[in-house]
């Protein structure tokens, strides 16, 4: 069996006041976050059927998986956030406690519990002094490599380029790091374009836009609809090592 994890989970306490009582057809996701030095516990339990009071788990090292995360900086000496919020199976989610990172590049070990009953977990990381956003699954590596577009696995519906109708959304990520996260910066300059069959239509200044494309009089579609983002400029695309 192991021996019991302890130290950092001593002390917490969470549940419903008053007794535990059976609901059909309920179900809730018990979560915690917590943090210690160089190291983040992301705990999760589903519950069905019940509404608990007083839930009480006792992990071993052996109910534990690790993820060694390292987070790269692209602006030498800034410091970073994440935040790794819990979804339920089927969809539905918590808010997620924001945890600092110490001087970028910076690393920590990320503990998640094995029995969480098909929760997942999703992060989102934040480099405010580059003005960097990513997000994706958790994994590894984050902010590493050369920043460039992504068109992970769908969240909404809109990403990353839609049609609804006669509205054409462009929202794909452009900096997106190495490991495929989705990810945005600040830019110097940028532009999106719309063709249609090889002819201009529609454009932004902008990373994204959402434009109208009707169709043509005389009831003739649009067709071969080319959405490209180009002239995208940024400062700060270095990726600084890590220590050996």
């Amino acid at each position: 069996m192991g021996e019991p994890l302890r130290g950092a989970l001593r002390g917490v306490y969470f549940g419903a006041l008053g007794g535990e009582r059976p609901v059909d057809g309920f179900r809730v996701m018990v979560a915690v976050t917590m943090t210690a030095a160089g190291a983040a516990f992301f705990l999760a339990w589903m519950v069905y059927g019940r509404l608990p009071a007083g839930p009480a788990r006792t992990l071993t090292a052996g109910q534990v998986g690790t993820v060694s995360s390292r987070f790269g900086a692209r602006v030498g000496g800034g410091t970073g956030v994440t935040c790794t919020r819990p979804r339920m199976p089927g969809g539905g989610g918590v808010f997620a406690a924001a945890l600092p990172l110490q001087t970028l590049p910076a690393r920590r070990d990320d503990h998640y519990n094995l029995d969480a009953g098909g929760v997942t977990w999703r992060t989102a990381f934040e480099e405010p002094a580059a003005g960097v956003l990513l997000e994706g699954p958790a994994g590894p590596a984050w902010n590493e490599g050369v920043a460039a577009p992504s068109v992970e696995v769908q969240e909404l519906p809109e990403q990353w380029v839609s049609r609804d109708g006669d509205t054409l959304v462009v929202a794909a990520w452009p900096h997106s790091d190495g490991a495929g996260h989705p990810g945005s910066a600040e830019y110097a300059r940028a532009r999106t374009a719309v063709h249609r069959d090889g002819v201009l239509v529609a454009e932004a200044d902008a990373a994204a836009g959402v434009f109208e494309v009707p169709p043509e009089p005389g009831g003739k579609g649009w067709v071969s609809l080319r959405a490209t983002a180009e002239g995208l400029e940024q400062a700060t695309l270095r990726a600084y090592p890590f220590a050996p």
